[in-house]
């Protein structure tokens, strides 16, 4: 796409330039990869504009959008992803300078810059086996908890790691999937499952201790825990059979537990407690039942949403929740997208990495300041995964070759991460398809999206 800004951009006709790629076409892609090998691997490299840098527009530009510049918006918090058990087997299974091309791929200035990142309380369906932090009970006074051994080995070390290579100051938050079935109705990690007994009882203040156990724990290896989720997806084991890790709650029941025990757990700590996780297609039904609660109206401080019904799903749903609560940042806390069924060459398509992009702007026009992704590697099954829900990532690791291969959403995702950092101020613009902000460094930033089959100018009226 061609571009022509004024010189206050910190854009260039080429935005992020991927230098060093090594262009390999797998699976029928529909777009080259870079491979990255013990021999090479690229770089994330952003060019500043030139002194001599001036607007090149032409006056038939196609793509025009007001902006305004004297309104800024909220500030972005980051972008980032989760640091799965799958994601951790991947970074495990290489030898050490891999292990440092992933990493920096991730968080260093040499690649993506995220600066938000996403923990599993215990395990997901991305994992190995399905298991909690807790599994030898009934044990009301968690004198069993553990951190895992992927914690402790893996999670642990490649946050303390990260912390080395980025220029940032990375934040993590974290969520439950499934707490410890003896806690739970059907007496398993999956199905239909909720909590036994009812909030304020000993079931409750359990599972409420249980989370704070998991951030003192944390905090004592090194870790801070910015923020927890009230629970992954809620709806999973309500009223959804899931087939993996989940815990049913109602809105009603979810409102009394954070009112009566997850509060109260949490009032004397600097951990944050972010509502809902869950899809905005269900949105108004959890909210306006949480939001009863003065409690939880004034002691937590966030909304998380996926992504996941956002194409059929009008984005007025959240924009009208975050107009009626302004206090409450959003943050989009997971994404991602199917292998596709036509063949494991979907994974790869370049749309993919167009719809995370629009997903982005769309998101952040309505006032979100924060969007991370899903698992930040897979194997090339889209695993591994013990309830075979098998996904995308941005990247994908073949052991066998010691290689790993960054999909058309890793650099799409890249473009916001690089230029969009925290304390960007979101300015807002006519465009359904271009972000724009002024950084912390005080230059201004645009990214936009050219989903057409032509290259085309970008102009913006002041």
């Amino acid at each position: 796409m061609k571009i022509g800004l004024a010189r206050a951009f910190y854009i260039t006709q080429s935005v992020v330039l991927a230098l060093n790629c090594d262009p390999v076409f797998l699976l029928a892609s529909d777009s080259p990869l870079c491979r990255c090998s013990s021999h090479s691997c690229d770089d994330l490299v952003v060019k500043k504009p030139p002194d001599d840098f001036d607007d090149d527009i032409d006056e038939r530009s196609i793509f025009r959008t007001g902006v305004r510049w004297n309104a800024p918006q909220q500030i972005v918090r980051g972008f980032g992803g989760a640091l799965t058990d799958a994601t951790l087997l991947q970074y495990a299974n290489f030898s050490s300078d891999l292990q440092t091309e992933l990493l920096n791929g991730w968080f260093s200035s040499k690649g993506s810059e995220f600066a938000l990142v996403r923990l599993p309380i215990g395990g997901t369906d991305f994992s190995t086996h399905a298991y909690t932090l807790n599994d030898d009970g009934p044990d009301f006074d968690l004198e069993n908890f553990r951190l895992s051994e992927i914690d402790l080995q893996w999670r642990i070390p490649v946050i303390n790691a990260a912390k080395d290579v980025s220029p940032h100051n990375i934040g993590y938050f974290a969520s439950m999937w499934s707490p410890p079935v003896w806690l739970k109705t059907n007496g398993d990690f999956n199905g239909i499952g909720k909590l036994r007994g009812s909030p304020g009882d000993i079931y409750h203040q359990t599972l409420a201790r249980y989370y704070r156990k998991y951030v003192d724990e944390m905090k004592e290896n090194g870790v801070s825990i910015i923020a927890i989720t009230s629970q992954n997806e809620p709806t999973m084991g309500l009223f959804i059979n899931s087939e993996w890790n989940a815990l049913g709650w109602s809105p009603k029941t979810l409102r009394d537990w954070l009112e009566l025990d997850l509060i109260p757990e949490f009032r004397n700590s600097s951990t944050k407690i972010w509502l809902f996780d869950d899809n905005r297609i269900i949105l108004r039904q959890y909210i306006n039942y949480l939001m009863s609660s003065e409690s939880v109206r004034h002691e937590t401080t966030g909304i998380a949403l996926h992504w996941y019904w956002d194409k059929i799903v009008p984005a007025s749903i959240s924009q009208n929740v975050h107009k009626e609560f302004p206090d409450h940042e959003l943050i989009a806390s997971e994404a991602c997208t199917s292998r596709g069924v036509a063949g494991r060459e979907l994974a790869l398509s370049w749309k993919h990495g167009e719809d995370y992009s629009l997903d982005i702007i769309q998101n952040f026009k309505i006032g979100f300041t924060a969007w991370v992704d899903w698992n930040l590697a897979l194997d090339m099954s889209g695993g591994p995964n013990w309830a075979r829900n098998h996904r995308n990532a941005p990247t994908l690791v073949d052991v066998d070759k010691n290689e790993f291969y960054r999909l058309p959403m890793f650099y799409h995702l890249a473009h916001f991460s690089k230029f969009f950092t925290p304390g960007t101020q979101i300015i807002p613009s006519d465009s359904s398809s271009a972000l724009f902000g002024k950084r912390p460094d005080g230059y201004f930033t645009a990214v936009a999206l050219n989903s057409l089959e032509i290259s085309t100018d970008l102009d913006r009226v002041i």
